[in-house]
């Protein structure tokens, strides 16, 4: 995904694939510019190796340069695999009616962001709110363990790959 995260910005390719389980498509989009989706579970099939996942935190998406293409690229999917439990994505023709609810902290379970990077949220807040929605502050959405438990998942699951040798 970083690498997709910088050909499609130097517009070399119009979308690219990647492969989400810890915001390692949606990071490198950000830092780019770019729309970096990680899909609802089960929008997308995944390859057999994340199916066999004890725990199905990984999708499949792309890193766009717009909502637009992003939706395109979900849409054209579902001609392929369609999960019928949700509904279609369809087209992003022009902004949505329904305003949000959305929920902001610059906290992590153990770790603050920068000041920098606060108020910078503190400012897209501010934004969505003219825009219409409701922005609600909340406390980190995490436990303080998740982070070494979250670690130790992929730790266990990299020995596994490597003492088996088995990558699909």
């Amino acid at each position: 995904p970083a690498g997709a995260a910088a050909w499609v910005p130097a517009a070399a390719v119009p979308m690219a694939p990647g492969t989400d389980g810890a915001a390692s498509t949606r990071s490198p989009a950000a830092v780019n510019g770019l729309v970096g989706l990680k899909p609802t579970r089960g929008r997308l099939p995944l390859d057999k190796l994340y199916r066999q996942m004890p725990v199905k935190i990984v999708a499949d998406g792309v890193v766009t340069r717009s909502v637009r293409d992003t939706a395109a690229f979900l849409r054209e999917a579902e001609r392929v695999y369609r999960a019928l439990k949700l509904p279609p994505i369809g087209d992003v023709t022009r902004p949505g009616h329904t305003r949000l609810r959305i929920a902001v902290t610059t906290r992590g379970s153990r770790h603050h962001a920068t000041p920098e990077v606060a108020d910078l949220t503190a400012k897209t807040a501010a934004l969505l709110e003219e825009l219409g929605h409701r922005v609600e502050p909340v406390d980190p959405p995490l436990p303080e363990w998740f982070e070494e438990d979250f670690l130790l998942y992929w730790a266990l699951l990299a020995m596994v790959v490597v003492r088996t040798g088995r990558r699909e």
